[in-house]
């Protein structure tokens, strides 16, 4: 298990708040568990969306990213395919930890493009960095609501729910996780915390 892949310890009388949080060596962008959804499987770019996004995409990798965000911008006053160009936009926007920034580029994707695949997860990625728990949980729900079998939301749900104060609601969703991912250790970590804080320490103990 590399660094960037330790999960952060937490004390027995208030465990939620570190839950799935790296160690200080790892960057809030990088950190296990909740990521960001840059390549949807399927996802489908108009011609001309696309042209401003590949621009920007070799900005990027040219290391101007500053320069891929003026491109982005620049192709939106245009009125261009606003819903994958706000989605490119908050993807470079949350690499630079900008990710005030990067949640409202999102929003504005999902707002352009309802049946965009991954605007509200990837809204939910942001706000789960800004500890805005609740909408950050909003984010997510409308997630599954788009997708009920996304399990990286269903996950992202269970740890707003754990910040929000219900475990048990928490603990539903982390078992739904692992109905459909048994192996998913951020949802095995996660259940044992939500029966912790259940009052059923000795269930969790065990999953620990």
């Amino acid at each position: 298990m590399s660094e960037n892949d330790k999960w952060a310890w937490f004390s027995d009388d208030d465990p939620a708040p570190g839950l799935f949080r790296p160690e200080t060596s790892a960057s809030k962008a990088d950190s296990p568990g909740l990521r960001l959804d840059v390549a949807p499987p399927g996802a489908s770019k108009t011609p001309a969306g696309s042209a401003s996004v590949g621009k920007a995409a070799a900005l990027h990798l040219e290391g101007k990213t500053d320069a891929a965000i003026k491109e982005l911008l620049s192709a939106i006053e245009g009125g261009e395919h606003l819903g994958e160009l706000y989605s490119a936009l908050g993807h470079l926007q949350f690499e630079q930890q900008k990710f005030d920034e990067a949640a409202g580029s999102y929003q504005k994707a999902a707002q352009a493009d309802p049946k965009h695949k991954t605007a509200y997860y990837n809204l939910g990625v942001c706000k789960e960095r800004l500890e805005r728990w609740q909408e950050a949980m909003d984010a997510f729900q409308k997630a599954l609501d788009a997708d009920s079998k996304r399990v990286e939301a269903q996950l992202g749900l269970a740890v707003c729910l754990l910040q929000t104060g219900s475990p048990e609601r928490a603990l539903d969703a982390f078992e739904q996780c692992l109905k459909a991912n048994a192996d998913l250790e951020p949802a095995q970590f996660g259940k044992a915390v939500a029966l912790h804080l259940a009052g059923k320490p000795e269930q969790a103990d065990a999953l620990y």
